[in-house]
C-alpha cells in the first residue's frame, strides 16, 4: 500500500503437469495513469507516485487460449509518506461529567478519495480497550458514555484503538487520553460575566435568551404588543472554553405599560416583501390604525413609502443598508419604531429543469414546470413567459401559460405531437412587482418517432444480447433509428452495472460508448452476463435517453458441415452439384441466437479439369468446371469445406469427389468382353478385375477386392497386390489343370474406402474336346 517505492506483483501457478499452461495479468479497473502501471508478461509493476490510487487486477491461467482459472486482487496505493490510520472525532482532550459526547472512529488522512475510503471501511475490524473503569462502551465505530461518567470528575480516560484492515494485512494502533473536567460555573452580573473553576481567561459574549430586551441592551427599537412577555427578559452570557462552553443567566423585569404600540407587518419578513406600518390600541384589540413611514436612510430608493405601506421597488445592484421609521399617533402622542435592513444584490440560483425535453410522436405527453417546486417561497411573485428562439420555424409544441404564477406546461399543438423534430424556446422569468427579468434560460423540445428504442448491436432491440465466446462483434450504445437520423445532438456514456467487468468493458471515444472485450483481449473470451447501462446526453450535459441491455457471452454450439450427396459420387455427362451446409445441434436450435457465417471451398488436389468450387453465405458448392456444363471426365478430387463466422472457424470437413463413367461396367480379361470367361485346361492365362471404359480404375485411383464363390473355388487362385486383384492358375500349378466352374465377385473401392462398383463373373475351365465341340456347334448354326 505504500507508494514510496515500486510495487511488483508476479502472476504464477503451481501446476506440475506436462501440458503447456500460460499466466497473464488482466487489469479490470484502475485509477492509475498509464505511466504508473505497466504489464510485462506475468509481472505487473506500479511506479511510485503522490496520489491515492486503486486497482483491481486478475491473474489468469490459460491453456490453449481457454481460461482455466483466475484469482482477483485488489490493491490500494497511498502517496509517499502517507499512511492509513484512525482517529477519534471530535478531537477532545477533556469532557464534562454532564456532557454527552459521542466519539466516532474516523480514517486518516481525512482527504481519502471516496472509493478508497469505502473500500477500507468495508474491510475494517475495530477493537477498542479502555484502562481502568470503563466509562465508555463501543458500538460499531462509535464510543458512547456510560451513566457513571457523571461521578468521575477529575479522572482520566485512556483509549487504545486497534484497527485491522483486510484481515489483519494492515494493523494500526492509536491511543487517546481524556480528562473528566468538572464544568466551571459562569455568574452573570451585567456588565460582567465571571467564570469560577477555570484558571485561564476565556472570551465571553452575551445574548437575549428569552423574553424581551426590556433593558434595551441591544438597541432593538421595534415596539412589541403589551404583554407579560414584554415585561421580562432573560439574558445569558457564554464563556467559550477551548472545547466547550459555559452559560450564566440573569433575569430583568421592565416597566413598559403603554396601552398601544406600533408594529410592522409581516412579523417574519423576507427581503423583497412589502411592509405595513400599523398602530394597535390594546384596550380595543379590534381597532387598527394605519401608521406612516418616514425615510431615514435609503440612498438607492429600494423602498417607496406610501402612507402605511412601504413598497419594494427592486433588488439593489450592490450591498446597501436601509433604515425606515414607522410612526403612529395615539391620543396626541407620537409613538414609533424603526426597522433596519441590509440588502444585497440577489443572485437567483434557480435551475429550471429539464432543459431538454424528449417526447414521442402520436402521444399527448405533457411536461409541467411547477413554480413552487422550482422557486420555493418566491413562487408567488415570479411569472413564466415562453417564446420560440426562431419564430420563423414551424412549432412542434406549445407552452401552456394559463397560470403563469403557478406553472408552465409543455403540450402538443394538437391532441398529439405530429411532427418529428426539435425546437428551442426562450424562457423568461420575471418579478411581477418590478417587471425585471430575474432568470432567462432555454428549453429544447425534441419529438422522436414513437418506435425509437435502444440497441447495442445496431440490430436487436431485445433487452438481452447474446454473443458467442471468442467472437468480437461491434457493440455500441445507439438508437434505432440511429442518432444521425434523429434530431439529436450529444454524446453517449455507459457503464457496467455490477462487478462483471471481466466480461466486457466500456470504451468512450469521440462521443461514442463502445462495448468491447476486456483489456488485453481481442475477443469476448469469458462467458457470463453483464448489464450495460447506456445514456445519451445533450451537448450541455442533460440526460435525454437511457436504457439497459444485458450482454451475455455464451459457448458456441457443436456445428458440423455435411455434404449432399454424402457419398460424393458423380457421373460423367451430368451436372448435379454437391453442396456443403452446416448442421447445428438440436439443443441450440431451440434458442433464438442467430449464427452467421460463410462457406469457403478449396481443393486439396490439383483437379481444376474435373470440377469447380463456389463459396457462399448459404452454402458451398461443387460444380462442373467453369468451361463445361457437365462433368467432362473420370477422376476423383479431395475437396475441403470450411464454415467460418463470429471471428473463428466454426466447422470444417473433407469429401472425396468420385466422377464415374456414365456406362460403367466390369471385365476380367481386359478386353471389351463384359461377360463370363472360359479357359482351357492346361492354359496359363491370367485374368484381372477391371473397369470399362478402359483406364477408369486408374483415373479413379481406387483399389480392388475380390472373393470366390462355389464348391470348385480351388480351380483358380486370387492374388491381391497394390490395389489390384489378379486371377491365376491354382497354387502350385503353372496352368489350369482342373475342370470346373467358379464365380468371381469383384468390388472396386475409392481411396476413402467407399465402395464404388461391384460385379460378378463366372470362370469355367473346360477340356479341349468340349471347347472344339462348342466351336463346331457355333459354325453349324444356319
Amino acid at each position: 500500500m505504500d507508494g514510496a517505492e515500486r510495487l511488483v506483483f508476479n502472476c504464477s501457478h503451481s501446476y506440475s503437469g506436462k501440458e503447456l499452461v500460460e499466466v497473464a495479468w488482466q487489469v479490470l479497473y484502475s485509477t492509475f495513469t498509464t505511466e504508473r502501471i505497466r504489464l510485462v508478461g506475468p509481472v505487473l509493476e506500479i511506479e511510485p507516485g503522490d496520489t491515492f490510487d486503486f486497482v483491481v487486477f486478475r491473474c489468469n491461467l490459460w491453456y490453449e487460449k481457454e481460461l482455466l482459472n483466475f484469482m482477483t486482487y485488489v490493491q490500494i496505493v497511498f502517496p509517499a509518506k502517507e499512511k492509513v490510520g484512525v482517529t477519534l472525532f471530535p478531537q477532545r482532550t477533556y469532557v464534562h461529567p454532564d456532557e454527552l459526547v459521542i466519539f466516532t472512529v474516523e480514517l486518516t488522512p481525512p482527504l481519502l478519495p471516496p472509493l478508497i475510503r469505502r473500500r477500507l471501511e468495508a474491510h475494517l475490524s475495530l477493537k477498542i480497550t479502555t484502562s481502568g473503569e470503563p466509562l465508555y462502551y463501543q458500538r460499531g465505530l462509535n464510543l458512547f458514555p456510560r451513566a457513571r461518567l457523571r461521578e468521575q470528575a477529575g479522572k482520566n480516560i485512556s483509549f487504545d484503538i486497534y484497527a485491522y484492515f483486510f484481515y489483519s494485512t494492515i494493523r494500526v494502533k492509536t491511543s487517546n487520553t481524556l480528562k473528566v473536567l468538572a464544568r466551571p460555573r459562569a455568574i452573570f452580573n451585567w456588565t460582567s460575566c465571571t467564570l469560577l473553576g477555570y484558571d485561564s481567561n476565556t472570551p465571553w459574549d452575551d445574548t437575549l435568551h428569552s423574553g424581551s430586551d426590556v433593558r434595551d441592551l441591544f438597541h432593538e427599537h421595534i415596539t412589541w404588543p403589551y404583554s407579560y412577555q414584554r415585561s421580562i427578559g432573560m439574558y445569558r452570557c457564554t464563556h467559550w472554553l477551548p472545547e466547550s462552553q459555559v452559560h450564566g443567566d440573569q433575569e430583568f423585569h421592565g416597566t413598559f405599560s403603554a396601552p398601544s404600540s406600533v408594529i410592522i407587518w409581516p412579523k417574519n419578513r423576507q427581503p423583497g416583501d412589502h411592509l405595513q406600518c400599523l398602530v394597535f390600541n390594546w384596550h380595543s384589540p379590534d381597532e387598527v390604525i394605519p401608521g406612516k413611514w418616514t425615510l431615514v436612510q435609503d440612498e438607492l430608493s429600494i423602498y417607496k413609502p406610501d402612507g402605511a405601506s412601504l413598497k419594494f421597488q427592486g433588488d439593489p445592484p450592490r450591498k446597501v443598508s436601509l433604515i425606515y421609521k414607522c410612526c403612529g399617533n395615539y391620543q396626541g402622542k407620537i409613538i414609533w419604531t424603526s426597522v433596519q435592513m441590509i440588502l444585497d444584490q440577489k443572485n437567483y440560483s434557480y435551475e429550471v429543469t429539464p432543459q431538454w425535453v424528449v417526447v414521442y410522436q402520436d402521444t399527448n405527453q405533457t411536461i409541467p414546470y411547477i413554480s413552487k417546486r422550482i422557486f420555493g417561497s418566491d413562487a408567488g411573485r415570479l411569472m413564466w413567459y415562453a417564446e420560440p428562439v426562431d419564430p420563423l420555424v414551424d412549432q412542434i409544441a406549445t407552452f401552456d401559460l394559463s397560470e403563469p404564477l403557478k406553472k408552465m406546461e409543455i403540450r402538443p399543438l394538437d391532441h398529439v405531437y405530429t411532427k418529428v423534430g426539435s425546437q428551442e424556446f426562450r424562457i423568461n422569468i420575471s418579478d411581477v412587482r418590478t417587471g425585471h427579468t430575474v432568470l432567462q434560460t432555454n428549453i429544447t423540445v425534441i419529438v422522436l418517432p414513437n418506435q425509437v428504442t435502444g440497441t447495442v448491436d445496431g440490430i436487436l432491440t431485445h433487452p438481452q444480447v447474446k454473443i458467442f465466446q471468442n467472437d468480437n462483434p461491434p457493440l455500441e450504445c445507439g438508437l434505432i433509428p440511429s442518432v444521425d437520423q434523429l434530431p439529436l445532438h450529444g454524446y453517449w456514456r455507459a457503464y457496467v452495472n455490477g462487478e462483471e467487468t471481466e466480461i466486457v468493458r466500456i470504451n468512450h471515444t469521440s462521443g461514442r460508448a463502445l462495448v468491447e472485450p476486456p483489456l488485453n483481449m481481442n475477443a469476448f473470451k469469458v462467458t457470463g452476463r453483464a448489464e450495460v447501462v447506456c445514456r445519451f446526453y445533450s451537448e450541455d450535459g442533460n440526460l435525454l435517453f437511457d436504457f439497459n441491455r444485458s450482454v451475455e457471452v455464451i459457448t458456441m454450439p457443436d456445428i458440423k458441415v455435411v455434404f449432399e450427396p454424402p457419398d460424393g459420387v458423380l457421373f460423367v455427362g451430368e451436372k448435379t452439384p454437391i453442396t456443403c451446409i452446416r448442421n447445428i445441434s438440436e439443443e441450440f436450435g431451440k434458442t433464438s441466437v442467430p449464427i452467421t457465417g460463410a462457406y469457403s471451398m478449396s481443393q486439396l488436389d490439383d483437379c481444376d479439369d474435373l470440377l469447380s468450387l463456389t463459396d457462399g453465405t448459404d452454402l458451398g458448392e461443387i460444380l462442373p468446371p467453369r468451361s463445361h456444363s457437365t462433368y467432362p471426365e473420370v477422376g476423383n478430387c479431395l475437396v475441403h469445406c470450411e464454415y467460418f463466422g463470429h471471428n473463428q472457424v466454426l466447422a470444417s470437413g473433407n469429401i472425396l469427389v468420385k466422377i464415374l463413367p456414365a456406362n460403367l461396367t466390369g471385365t476380367l480379361d481386359g478386353s471389351e468382353n463384359t461377360g463370363d470367361v472360359s479357359l482351357l485346361r492346361g492354359e496359363n492365362k491370367t485374368l484381372e478385375c477391371d473397369l470399362l471404359p478402359t483406364g477408369s480404375a486408374k483415373q479413379l485411383d481406387g483399389y480392388w477386392k475380390a472373393s470366390l464363390n462355389g464348391e470348385e473355388a480351388r480351380i483358380v487362385s486370387l492374388n491381391s497386390t497394390t490395389g489390384r486383384v489378379v486371377i491365376s492358375p491354382p497354387s502350385g500349378s503353372s496352368t489350369y489343370n482342373q475342370l470346373g466352374k467358379v464365380q468371381v465377385v469383384c468390388e472396386f473401392y475409392s481411396k476413402d474406402d467407399q465402395p464404388l462398383f461391384k460385379f460378378d463373373r463366372t470362370i469355367t475351365v473346360v477340356g479341349l474336346s468340349i471347347y472344339l465341340l462348342s466351336i463346331r456347334s457355333v459354325y453349324a448354326m444356319p
